[in-house]
């Protein structure tokens, strides 16, 4: 039976094995309006540093360009939950069920009677969900949505020629980040490296 742990670990070996200079998949150029944020979608400077330091996590699809959710040529941003925390890459199905109660928070509603938007350390963050226009970069989750542990809200590049049907299909997504945040972007992990399980869960919606 394949499990999120043996898949990743897999990928892992893979991205283990990976030449000392980065593939020519890893420098496929970004759209013409993303060119003045290179390095915040882990590309330009930022590249090379990624491809050496990086490690790859889970991540759970938060959001993204309509666009991207259909065959098309045009690359679009995304939204991203990912964590550091060993227990989420091997039980990632726990970021669903943050990407849910994220939700919640950002249609807003009620907490004992209370509005999200008046309780104490929520009402900075439903602002900024709802700002679906400013890049995100390592903001972690308040406890009322990810409890104790570490969860980030990220953006990230969604390339098509790294998504397995060239548009988004699914939601459990791998992910490079640099553990030393000296990089802070993320990128995806390319499709090129994706174990079959993995790419035949996508290829089937």
């Amino acid at each position: 039976m394949t499990t999120p742990r043996l898949l990743l670990g897999e990928m892992r070996q893979r991205w283990t094995d990976r030449p000392s200079r980065p593939s020519d998949w890893w420098h496929l150029p970004l759209p013409p309006w993303a060119q003045d944020e290179l390095e915040a979608f882990g590309h330009g400077r930022a590249a090379l540093p990624l491809w050496q330091r990086g490690e790859i996590r889970w991540g759970w699809m938060l959001m993204a360009h309509v666009d991207i959710y259909a065959p098309g040529e045009k690359d679009r941003a995304a939204g991203v939950l990912w964590s550091p925390d060993p227990l989420l890459q091997d039980d990632p199905g726990l970021l669903q069920a943050t990407c849910a109660a994220y939700w919640v928070v950002k249609s807003g509603g009620f907490s004992d009677g209370q509005p999200l938007t008046e309780v104490p350390g929520l009402k900075g963050f439903v602002a900024h969900s709802r700002d679906e226009y400013t890049r995100r970069s390592r903001i972690r989750l308040p406890p009322m949505i990810a409890g104790a542990r570490i969860i980030y809200d990220e953006t990230l590049m969604l390339q098509r020629a790294h998504l397995p049907q060239g548009h988004l299909t699914g939601k459990l997504v791998p992910l490079v980040v640099d553990p030393s945040a000296q990089v802070r972007a993320v990128r995806l992990l390319p499709c090129q490296i994706w174990p079959t399980p993995l790419v035949e869960m996508w290829s089937a919606g």
